[in-house]
């Protein structure tokens, strides 16, 4: 199995909240903030209670009771550190999602030890000091009411689904064709599946009784696209939406590339100054490569690159065709011949890619997408791979992390399409991240 098919086989597709679902989730959001704040008030009780035990007090190192403000601080730190660890890690789909007493238990310590992660980063910034055992006492408080609050939902759900009140009841209208069959049978295996009940002959109008109706829409196996009814001129439509449309996670995406691009030209200005005069000394001019790509919806614009290669490279480009390792319309060479022995050494480190920053300070590339193509090779794809341009083209992404080079050219295509369909802030951290072990083993890069 090809690389691109495994991470795309362990890889899923989020669902879209319904509307029904939102609220169960800042429900149980709003059930943990108050854990929270009770479980200072435990940690605060427990901590005067062992103060009273002379060997308990000395075996943990235990101080005199830290002021009023110690505690309020200690709160005002961790109460929205654990918000969104519990959003990060999906704790707040509890009514969505079916988790076993270990993946419960593996959900909480991760949040826990992300937030102690986080509050002792937000101390060193801060250079404030908090008392340790309080930490501690409060953690273990919350670790156990935040178990406790799940498992007395998941016997509250449970009671409510046994009585009657919790399960769906569906009348199903209409020929039952194979996609509708399928559907029934991966309801029925939910954690708390509906109850398929009535006939056409029992149907009655659901407008008239206020019983909300929707539409089976049969789509191609293994799609993506996510309807919605779009209001045109007073018309409602079914509108298929392809590319991530949270207009909210973009926002802070785009803010976080300008930020850390326009950061990263400053503190590595010295580094390409350095690599440009190097260029200039040993290649001659020109020092950059400018090339023109494709970007988000095929608009084209000027990527900048180190110069890497001889100066008529692109004139010995049709010589080599016969050694293109990628396949398709893109054109990919193994030890290309073109590349200067001091290009090579830049490639390896990706550091003719580091000119690529004052695009993505443009708002013509991001951090992290697709990667863009030179104009030529992708007005050559054609179908569903012209979809990768639905996001803005990143300096990385999903495809250099998982073989780059190594990979052909139809699992490259899988790769961006995955990346596009399964978009999140989440998981552009994670490719950031495999980022950094991938330059330093500098796999894949020809």
């Amino acid at each position: 199995m090809s690389t691109a098919d495994r991470i795309m086989q362990s890889a899923s597709i989020p669902p879209v909240a319904s509307s029904h679902e939102r609220p169960l989730r800042v429900i149980v959001l709003c059930l943990d903030g108050i854990s929270v704040v009770v479980s200072m008030g435990f940690s605060w009780l427990l901590h005067r209670q062992l103060l009273m035990v002379p060997s308990v007090r000395t075996t943990l190192g235990l101080q005199a009771p830290p002021a009023f403000q110690d505690y309020a601080l200690l709160l005002y730190l961790t109460l929205p550190l654990f918000l969104m660890m519990t959003a990060w890690f999906g704790l707040h789909r509890w009514f969505e999602r079916a988790f076993t007493r270990l993946s419960l238990v593996a959900g909480v310590l991760k949040v826990h030890l992300a937030v102690l992660l986080g509050l002792a980063l937000l101390s060193f910034l801060t250079q404030t000091a908090i008392n340790r055992s309080i930490v501690g006492l409060f953690l273990i408080c919350t670790f156990v009411l935040q178990l406790a609050e799940r498992w007395l939902l998941e016997r509250w759900q449970h009671f409510q689904h046994t009585r009657g009140h919790a399960r769906a009841r569906i009348v199903l209208v209409g020929d039952a064709g194979k996609s509708m069959r399928d559907w029934v049978e991966r309801s029925q295996r939910a954690p708390f599946p509906p109850e398929i009940v009535g006939s056409l002959n029992e149907l009655t109008p659901c407008e008239t009784l206020g019983v909300p109706a929707g539409l089976a829409i049969d789509m191609a196996p293994h799609s993506v696209a996510r309807p919605r009814v779009e209001f045109v001129f007073g018309h409602p439509f079914v509108e298929f939406e392809l590319a991530p449309r949270a207009p909210g996670p973009l926002l802070i995406k785009h803010a976080i590339d300008v930020i850390a691009a326009a950061l990263g030209l400053v503190l590595l200005s010295p580094l390409l100054v350095l690599v440009g005069l190097t260029i200039l000394l040993t290649m001659g001019r020109p020092i950059l490569f400018i090339q023109e790509r494709a970007g988000r919806r095929g608009r084209p614009f000027r990527m900048f690159k180190f110069r890497t290669m001889v100066t008529d490279a692109e004139a010995q480009k049709a010589s080599l065709a016969e050694h293109n390792i990628m396949g398709g319309p893109v054109f990919k060479v193994k030890d290309d011949p073109r590349v200067t022995r001091l290009g090579r050494l830049l490639r390896s480190s990706s550091i003719d890619e580091l000119p690529q920053l004052l695009n993505v300070v443009l708002g013509q590339m991001s951090l992290i997408g697709p990667r863009p193509l030179p104009r030529a090779e992708q007005e050559n794809i054609v179908g569903w791979h012209r979809r990768r341009l639905s996001m803005k083209p990143g300096m990385t992404g999903l495809w250099q992390v998982s073989g780059r080079s190594n990979v052909d050219f139809d699992q490259w295509m899988k790769l961006d399409l995955l990346y596009v369909d399964t978009w999140s802030l989440r998981a552009d951290a994670r490719i950031l991240l495999k980022t950094v072990p991938v330059l330093l083993h500098r796999r894949g890069a020809h």
